[in-house]
């Protein structure tokens, strides 16, 4: 075989005493080939590896940790200023429909927390937010001083009749003028529950 070394022996016994002959081929250039041959194996193994390897790491950083990084980045906005609105970091980063439809929802999500808990409980947020607790029975309480302002329109009942559809308009309007005037004297409005308004002045701290 041209790419192995033969190895032939002989033995003969002549007048008392043995003769032994042994010959050794070796074809160098098979075995070059054949050492080449298994190098070029071992270097496209490696390179289809490497190749494959850098797919998988670009496809997971696309699909999976770019959205968590965007995920998380919402939730530490949350965590440092609750009540500043929420938006995403500007880039030419390229996610799937999932990953949209996660940040989306975490938008949404977080826009309704800040409504809902508003000034009064920002701070409760933004503590459970930053130590990653969602106990809310152990966390310490706060008091907060604040004087709170409540106003109706008189009449409602009397104006909804009168105006029926258009009673909106002339809710806005008013909800609008109260609103002006409560944040022109450094208030906050608080709550609109149907012709009542709920104002409040808080003093710094």
């Amino acid at each position: 075989h041209p790419l192995e070394i033969v190895v032939l022996e002989a033995e003969e016994n002549f007048e008392g005493k043995n003769y032994g002959l042994v010959l050794v081929f070796r074809d160098s250039r098979g075995l070059y080939l054949d050492a080449m041959l298994h190098l070029t194996s071992l270097i496209c193994s490696i390179f289809f590896l490497v190749l494959g390897s850098h797919n998988l790491v670009f496809h997971i950083r696309r699909h999976v940790i770019q959205p968590n990084e965007v995920l998380l980045d919402l939730v530490a906005q949350m965590a440092m200023k609750p009540l500043k609105p929420l938006q995403k970091k500007a880039g030419n980063r390229k996610t799937n429909a999932e990953a949209e439809i996660l940040e989306n929802g975490l938008l949404r999500v977080g826009t309704l927390l800040q409504m809902a808990f508003g000034e009064a409980g920002a701070k409760i947020m933004q503590a459970h937010l930053q130590h990653g607790r969602l106990n809310w029975d152990h966390l310490p309480g706060h008091v907060t001083r604040a004087v709170f302002g409540f106003c109706d329109i008189r009449n409602f009942t009397d104006l909804t009749e009168v105006l029926q559809v258009d009673v909106g308009k002339v809710v806005n309007l008013i909800a609008k003028i109260v609103h002006e005037a409560v944040c022109d004297n450094l208030g906050a409005p608080n709550k609109n529950i149907g012709d009542a308004f709920l104002v409040v002045w808080k003093p710094k701290e």
